[in-house]
């Protein structure tokens, strides 16, 4: 969150509070928003639903029933999309499961897509 520090900081004064924060959060959306588009694109739909799983559901373990059936995902599809969103950087494995590797474009795939 070091660029979210780095706006809060140019737009305040002297002191931060809740509506500052909120307003540099929303810039530092806005700001990342052409890279996330340009990842987004170059996704199959197979892939964007993954991500969009991921996002919405971190630590889920991608490969069970129950997270296929929400998403809507088949077991291969899956596979094969989880490990080109691997390759790209856009997610990685946790000890609990995955997870996006920028908490931003969770939160923008949340609000966004």
């Amino acid at each position: 969150m070091p660029k979210l520090a780095c706006i809060l900081w140019d737009q305040v004064e002297n002191e931060a509070d809740e509506r500052s924060l909120t307003t540099a959060y929303r810039s530092l959306i806005s700001s990342e928003t052409p890279d996330f588009e340009a990842h987004w694109s170059g996704l199959t739909l197979v892939q964007r639903n993954l991500l969009k799983a991921i996002a919405l559901s971190p630590d889920s373990v991608p490969y069970s029933k129950e997270f296929l059936k929400r998403s809507g995902l088949s077991l291969g599809g899956t596979q094969k999309a989880l490990t080109l969103l691997i390759e790209r950087d856009l997610v990685e494995k946790t000890e609990t499961g995955l997870c996006l590797t920028d908490p931003i474009m969770a939160v923008w795939l949340g609000g966004h897509i």
